[in-house]
C-alpha cells in the first residue's frame, strides 16, 4: 500500500489530499474544501493497469497521476476512477510523479533500472534517470519542508 499526503487548498483550515493506493483497489472520496481521499474500497478499481501502481501525484483538477511499475507508462485518472490518459515513457519502471517548474506545469518522473540485467538497462538508457514532460495541466503547490 502506498500513502500520499498533499496540502490543498486552505493549509490553516487543514484541507488536504490523502491517498492510499493498493495494487488492486482504491476508492476516491471528496473531503470537505476540496482534494479528495484514495482509500481501500470498491469504488476505485484499476483494472487491466499493465502494471503495478507505484508513486502518484494530484494536479490542480484534482486527477491522479500514477506511475506504473513494470507498465513503462503513466496513467491519469479522474477522482471518480475513470481513466483519462495513458501516457508511455522510455522506461519500463516509472516510479514516481511529482509536479514542479514555475508554474507546476512541468511533470518530473523518477525511474528505476532494479533487477535489470545489462540487456535490459542497454535497451532502455534512461532507467534509473530523471525524466521531466510538459502534459497540458498544472499540479498543486505542496507544503515546503520547515524544519
Amino acid at each position: 500500500m502506498h500513502q500520499f499526503r498533499q496540502p490543498a487548498g486552505d493549509e490553516d483550515a487543514g484541507d488536504e489530499i490523502l491517498a492510499e493506493i493498493g495494487v488492486a483497489v482504491g476508492t476516491a472520496i471528496p473531503r470537505r474544501g476540496g482534494g479528495y481521499v484514495l482509500a481501500a474500497g470498491d469504488g476505485f478499481r484499476l483494472t487491466d493497469a499493465g502494471g503495478i501502481p507505484d508513486g502518484l501525484a494530484v494536479d490542480a483538477q484534482g486527477c491522479l497521476w500514477i506511475a506504473m511499475w513494470g507498465g513503462g507508462c503513466v496513467r491519469r485518472y479522474s477522482a471518480a476512477g475513470d481513466l483519462l490518459g495513458i501516457f508511455p515513457v522510455p522506461v519500463s519502471q516509472p516510479t514516481c510523479p511529482g509536479f514542479g517548474g514555475r508554474d507546476l506545469d512541468q511533470l518530473y518522473l523518477t525511474t528505476a533500472w532494479l533487477d535489470m540485467d545489462d540487456a535490459q538497462r542497454a535497451a532502455e538508457p534512461l532507467a534509473g534517470h530523471l525524466l521531466r514532460a510538459r502534459p497540458g495541466v498544472s499540479g498543486l503547490p505542496v507544503a515546503r519542508y520547515a524544519g
